[in-house]
């Protein structure tokens, strides 16, 4: 009799091999699934790419080394801005929040 396979569809493959970790078995199908997630994410890849051009001892143009100079220079008062424009948004938020349902809550505390 030919073994079916567990699962049909890429959703029900990927409960399967997620069910299976939390069981602690261990497959060559779920391994060679997250070999293929690793080698295909391109965070992973572009880290390899950085690495392998850093031991290369090759060098960038002068136009593109000045330019990911300024924006380096850039990234950490521009990543300070960005935090404080959602921590201001989360306090605009609460704030209109606590002030739409005080009165209501005033109000109930009234009539009780």
């Amino acid at each position: 009799m030919a073994r079916r396979s567990r699962c049909s569809r890429s959703v029900a493959c990927s409960q399967t091999t997620y069910s299976s970790a939390r069981r602690r078995e261990l497959s060559w199908v779920g391994i060679a699934k997250i070999a293929a997630g690793v080698v295909t994410n391109p965070i992973v890849g572009a880290i390899l790419a950085g690495t392998e051009f850093g031991f290369t001892g090759a060098t960038l143009p002068a136009v593109i080394d000045r330019t990911l100079a300024l924006i380096a220079q850039a990234a950490v008062p521009l990543s300070l801005v960005a935090l404080a424009g959602t921590i201001a948004a989360s306090l605009v938020i609460s704030t209109a929040l606590a002030a739409a349902t005080t009165p209501l809550l005033v109000a109930l505390m009234a009539a009780g």
